[in-house]
């Protein structure tokens, strides 16, 4: 007998839908907008589809102390972060050209009002349906904030370096000393600056970050993407 399949449709709208109640709730809500403080209020925006004490918010942003907006207005929701490193540039409107393999990292903020345990086990399962597909590699990580840190040592130096100098990540390597003293000084900083909050990266975090990219990389970071599509 031939396995008799039920298909089901899922919409696709271009706007935030308003849950009217529990039987409608969403269990988890993924926020992926660009974190820009102050441009855009995303919490206003994307409340009427959080159900409080159901829907589990997921900020697949970069960025420190992110999460404090969304446990103020959502006191009762779990709250994860998700650090992804990926390579991707968009070569032209709607075409994404993958450099670099989707890897994502998925823990809890804490939330003083509740259980860790029930946000450990909402993360673990957030991890489940993203690694279902298994195109991608994701993996709970209780150390969030370390790993927040470790991120931005790449994050806050190359994306503001390659969008001044209008250089993407391999023709950086290619510079000369100076440009690599720069980056090396500033990834440092970030380093100390992460030192002074209490995470202590490891000791070959500047050179590891510095040498991800190869010279033969053409990969541009999202805020030289930013600066191109602007200045065309």
């Amino acid at each position: 007998m031939p396995t008799k399949i039920t298909l089901t449709s899922t919409p696709v709208v271009d706007t935030i839908p308003n849950t009217s109640g529990d039987e409608d709730a969403f269990n988890f809500l993924v926020v992926t907008a660009k974190n820009i403080s102050g441009d855009v209020d995303l919490i206003s925006q994307i409340s009427s589809a959080v159900t409080p004490g159901i829907t589990t918010i997921v900020l697949i942003q970069n960025g420190l102390n992110i999460e404090r907006p969304y446990l103020d207005r959502f006191p009762n929701n779990v709250i994860l972060s998700g650090i992804s490193m990926i390579g991707s540039e968009e070569t032209k409107p709607g075409f994404i050209n993958h450099t670099f393999s989707d890897h994502l990292t998925i823990g809890s903020f804490p939330n003083p009002n509740l259980d860790p345990i029930v946000e450990v086990e909402e993360a673990q399962k957030f991890v489940s349906i993203y690694s279902a597909g298994g195109k991608t590699r994701c993996v709970y990580d209780k150390h969030l904030l370390w790993n927040r840190w470790k991120k931005l040592v790449y994050n806050s130096t190359m994306n503001p370096i390659c969008a001044i100098t209008g250089l993407n990540a391999g023709k950086i390597k290619l510079a000369g000393p100076s440009i690599s003293a720069l980056v090396h000084d500033a990834m440092r900083e970030i380093e100390a600056a992460a030192k002074a909050s209490g995470y202590e990266l490891p000791e070959d975090i500047v050179e590891f970050m510095s040498n991800i990219d190869s010279p033969e990389d053409q990969f541009a970071p999202s805020m030289l993407q930013d600066v191109r599509k602007v200045l065309h």
